[in-house]
């Protein structure tokens, strides 16, 4: 025999269930835990003995990308990560690192400014040129790769009314009309 309370029950636990699942983030589990290592690419690239082939978790902006015939290697400027290991856009930054990725990455959607978040091996550091300045880049073996979304931007806080005119009819540019008559 069913209770009376049954359909009143089912509502509240399918209304909890829709609540919890909208609450669910979209974010990789292996991108949100952090690593053992907490070391930044700027201790890497200075310390390359010590920290060479551990795992990491580093993340930044995209400055550029470069497919090669079987991998892609994409130079990423390091900034902190908050806890589920999305970049921070504060002007600190811990360098530059190169992630590696096999296969072809698109870089039109991989493009300059774009925030990513990897977790890999930190293997070794690679010697190149930013201009004429000879820069030593800590290369990651990426093993997981989040590309975040790009903020949308919300527009104003407040609702601007055009034809507002606080001043109006004793303002300055008395006398003056708003309406076609």
């Amino acid at each position: 025999m069913r209770s009376i309370n049954t359909i009143p029950n089912l509502a509240y636990t399918l209304a909890c269930a829709l609540l919890l699942y909208g609450c669910a983030s979209n974010i990789p589990e292996q991108i949100k835990q952090a690593t053992t290592s907490n070391v930044t690419p700027l201790e890497a690239r200075q310390q390359a003995q010590t920290f060479t082939g551990q795992n990491v978790r580093w993340g930044g902006e995209i400055i550029t990308i470069e497919n090669k015939p079987d991998h892609t290697q994409i130079v990423v400027l390091s900034r902190p990560l908050d806890k589920d290991g999305e970049p921070q856009g504060t002007q600190k930054h811990h360098g530059r690192f190169i992630a590696q990725v096999q296969g072809f990455v698109e870089p039109s959607l991989y493009a300059a400014g774009r925030e990513i978040t990897v977790v890999g091996t930190y293997t070794q550091t690679v010697d190149r040129m930013i201009g004429e300045y000879p820069y030593r880049y800590p290369l990651v073996m990426v093993e997981h790769l989040h590309l975040w979304p790009v903020p949308v931007d919300p527009g104003p806080d407040y609702w601007y009314d055009p034809w507002y005119d606080p001043w109006y009819p004793w303002g300055p540019w008395y006398p003056r009309h708003h309406f076609p008559y």
